[in-house]
């Protein structure tokens, strides 16, 4: 897999970006849209499938907030599974 530098969600155009300076794995910035990602913790390489899940989970944040439905769009655990739900199905057809 290959994570794009652009991505449509829902009709918008979002940057992805890789900045090492943002706390957690990955960050969605709805005002910028724009995907952040981080490529190593403490200088050691984010292993690729870590990365590809938490783009993932970045994008069900995109959707979510655009589709306005805000309760889900906070609800970590919930981005979380479906996340990794989506990223084993793209993996699967790859």
């Amino acid at each position: 897999m290959k994570i794009p530098a652009k991505i449509n969600i829902l009709g918008q155009e979002h940057s992805v970006e890789f900045d090492d300076t943002i706390v957690d794995l990955g960050r969605y910035v709805p005002d910028l849209n724009q995907i952040l990602l981080k490529k190593t913790m403490d200088k050691i390489p984010i292993p690729d499938d870590k990365m590809y899940l938490t783009f993932w989970h970045e994008v069900l944040h995109g959707i979510l907030i655009n589709l306005e439905y805000r309760d889900l769009y906070a609800d970590e655990e919930f981005i979380g599974r479906v996340s990794g739900a989506i990223y084993q199905i793209v993996k699967q057809i790859e």
